[in-house]
């Protein structure tokens, strides 16, 4: 009787998330419903309650709506999709019908989130249970924006029982606050 040899399975670990690439060891510092929201996963949903408020002025309202930015609400549902691949995610957000739609990836060092022609580059950290996004600079079209008329996004995260608390402003240096988004947000099953 002669033996067939049998191809042989091997599984590979899942390649690891920007996330998990910038932030290091610090990665392991996140609780772990964020770890499995910023890990390897290669779709994520989520959902939740968010308040959505804007700057002040006609040319924030104006810029806003070019940004297609969601309308001010002060309690609007959130659903999340994360879909990932070796080198990006997409981040789908869709605030009660009206979606924004970023691409992420790791640039330099940095993590770049891109909506348009605009790309924005921060700095992660982990500190005090919070994920931070610090703002480091913006490009427009691939011309580097100077600091004067930037816009940049800033964000904190912090796990709680069963999701986490967001907090995300955008804002111009010129103009100010351009919109916000507040609330918590939970993993779907």
């Amino acid at each position: 009787m002669s033996r067939q040899s049998q191809p042989i399975l091997v599984l590979m670990p899942p390649s690891p998330s920007i996330y998990q690439q910038l932030l290091g060891a610090d990665f392991q510092k996140l609780g772990p419903i964020l770890q499995r929201v910023h890990g390897p996963e290669t779709r994520v949903l989520a959902s939740g309650k968010v308040s959505v408020v804007y700057g002040r002025g006609w040319i924030v309202l104006l810029l806003n709506k070019l940004m297609k930015v969601p309308p001010a609400n002060p309690g609007v549902q959130l659903r999340l999709e994360i879909q990932r691949n070796a080198n990006s995610e997409t981040w789908i957000r869709d605030f009660g019908g009206k979606p924004l739609i970023t691409q992420q990836w790791a640039e330099d060092e940095l993590f770049i989130e891109a909506v348009g022609g605009v790309k924005m580059a921060m700095r992660l950290r982990v500190a005090e249970g919070f994920l931070h996004f610090d703002p480091v600079h913006t490009k427009a079209m691939g011309i580097k924006v100077p600091k004067w008329m930037q816009i940049s996004v800033a964000a904190n995260v912090r796990e709680r029982e069963n999701g986490w608390e967001i907090f995300v402003e955008t804002r111009s240096a010129l103009l100010g606050l351009l919109f916000q988004y507040s609330g918590f947000i939970a993993l779907e099953a």
